[in-house]
C-alpha cells in the first residue's frame, strides 16, 4: 500500500511550523492510499514557538487582538478542503473529513479512498479502504474515543492565541473564505536580513482556526496551498458520513 496522505500532511505541518506559531501545514496530493491514521490524543495543547528572528529589522510589527481561539467545533464537524504542496505530488487533492457522536470519516472523492472510526463499548473499530488496490483493512484500538481524536484537520488548522502578537505578524483585513468571515495575515521568516518564507493566512473569525493558508518560498514561488470549501458544526449526524462500510469485506490487520 502507498504511504497515505495522513502521513504526508504529519510531515508537512512540521515544516509549515518552522514560520508559523501555529499549525497552518499540508498535505499530501495523490500519494493517498490510506494504510494508516495517525491518531493522536487530543490535549488541547496549541503549538507554540518560532524559528524566527523577531529582532530582525525586516520583521513586521504586531498584529491587532489576540485570537479568540474557540475548539467546540472540534466535537461535531463536517468540512471538505482543499489541498496543494509541490513537494509531494505537486496535484490538487480534495479531503473530506466528518466527526459526530461516536463517529469519524476521512474521505477522499478523487480516489475513493476512505478512514473510517466508530466507537464499539470502549473500542474505536478503524475501517481502511483503497478501493483502486482492492484493499481494506480493518482494526480495533483499545480504550479510545472519537472524542480524544486529534484529527488531520484540526491539526492542520490550529492556530495559537499569541500568534498574532509576534513581531512578524502584520495584519491585512478582513475577507471570506467558504462564506465564512474571517482575518488574513501575512507572516514572514527572515535569515540575515532575507526573506526565507511568507505565509499568508485566513483566520476564522469565530473559532480562531485557519480556514485557508499559503505558504511561498525565498523565491516566492507556491509550496503549500490548502483552502476549506466548505464547512459545518453543531447539527452533523451519522447521516452525513457518505460511507456505508457494509458494502465492503475487510480483512484484519496484522
Amino acid at each position: 500500500m502507498k504511504k497515505h496522505i495522513f502521513t504526508c500532511i504529519a510531515l508537512s505541518l512540521a515544516a509549515i511550523a518552522v514560520v508559523l506559531s501555529a499549525g497552518c501545514g499540508g498535505k499530501g496530493g495523490r500519494s493517498n492510499a490510506p494504510s494508516s491514521y495517525n491518531y493522536v490524543e487530543n490535549s488541547g495543547a496549541q503549538p507554540t514557538g518560532t524559528d524566527t528572528d523577531p529582532t530582525d529589522p525586516g520583521a513586521t510589527q504586531p498584529a491587532d487582538t489576540p485570537i479568540n481561539v474557540v475548539t467546540d467545533w472540534q466535537k461535531n464537524y463536517d468540512v471538505e478542503y482543499k489541498y496543494y504542496e509541490t513537494s509531494l505530488s505537486g496535484q490538487t487533492e480534495t479531503i473530506r473529513e466528518t466527526l459526530c457522536d461516536g463517529f469519524f470519516v476521512a474521505i477522499y472523492p478523487l480516489s475513493g479512498n476512505f478512514v473510517y472510526y466508530e466507537e464499539n463499548g470502549a473500542n474505536l473499530e478503524c475501517y481502511i479502504a483503497a478501493p483502486a488496490e482492492d484493499d481494506y483493512l480493518h482494526s480495533v484500538l483499545k480504550d479510545k474515543k472519537v472524542s480524544n481524536l486529534s484529527t488531520t484537520f484540526m491539526k492542520l488548522t490550529s492556530v495559537d492565541a499569541g500568534f498574532t502578537a509576534l513581531s512578524n505578524v502584520l495584519y491585512m483585513g478582513e475577507e471570506t473564505v467558504a462564506e465564512r468571515a474571517c482575518k488574513k495575515y501575512i507572516q514572514r521568516a527572515y535569515s540575515d536580513g532575507a526573506v526565507t518564507k511568507t505565509v499568508y493566512v485566513w483566520i476564522d473569525a469565530q473559532y480562531g482556526f485557519a480556514l485557508k493558508c499559503e505558504a511561498y518560498n525565498a523565491a516566492d514561488i507556491l509550496e503549500t496551498y490548502w483552502e476549506v470549501t466548505s464547512f459545518r458544526t453543531g447539527d452533523v449526524t451519522e447521516d452525513d458520513l457518505g460511507v456505508d462500510i457494509s458494502g465492503y469485506t475487510f480483512k484484519d490487520k496484522e
